[in-house]
């Protein structure tokens, strides 16, 4: 009988140590392996995203200047989720382009943008991970409106490192 329960319980031991390494691979090893977003591309410079069509799809907005570059745009369809970085050299070319908006046509059209404080950004998902390097003392934050409504949408301006992130 002590011979069938030392058997019984080295298998059942043996078995939860399999089901955990199972459980640990599965939730928490497995899902750092994968980026989460579905499509990424960078570009150069704004004129090499023209050229491979980006802005034409509407994936890289109006407001971006002429002199941007290192653009990185990501693209997560489910749930819907866009990111988009970009350094640029000219401060003053960036912040014309903000005060020109709203498109006049288009799917931007009639949405401004509203300052916040950086405290006031909703993240959502994995969006906090991707702006670490953004000097909070600097930054200036602005949320999309649509009327008087606040939209889920943000553009932050790290003037210190001249570098745009743009999230919806």
């Amino acid at each position: 009988m002590a011979y069938l329960f030392c058997k019984l319980t080295k298998f059942f031991l043996t078995l939860s140590g399999v089901i955990f390494l199972l459980i640990f691979f599965l939730y928490i090893i497995l899902p750092l392996t994968f980026d989460r977003f579905e499509y990424s591309e960078s570009y150069a410079d704004l004129n090499a995203a023209v050229e491979e069509g980006a802005v034409r799809r509407g994936w890289i907005p109006s407001f971006v200047s002429e002199d941007a570059y290192n653009i990185i745009e990501m693209h997560n369809h489910s749930p819907s989720e866009q990111f988009l970085k970009f350094k640029y050299i000219s401060a003053q070319s960036f912040q014309s382009k903000i005060n020109k908006f709203p498109e006049k046509e288009g799917y931007w059209r009639g949405k401004k943008f509203k300052k916040i404080p950086y405290s006031r950004l909703i993240f959502r998902n994995g969006f906090q991970n991707m702006l670490q390097d953004i000097d909070h003392e600097t930054a200036e934050c602005y949320r999309m409106t649509e009327g008087d409504i606040l939209l889920n949408v943000y553009l932050i301006n790290d003037k210190r490192n001249k570098t745009a992130y743009f999230l919806w």
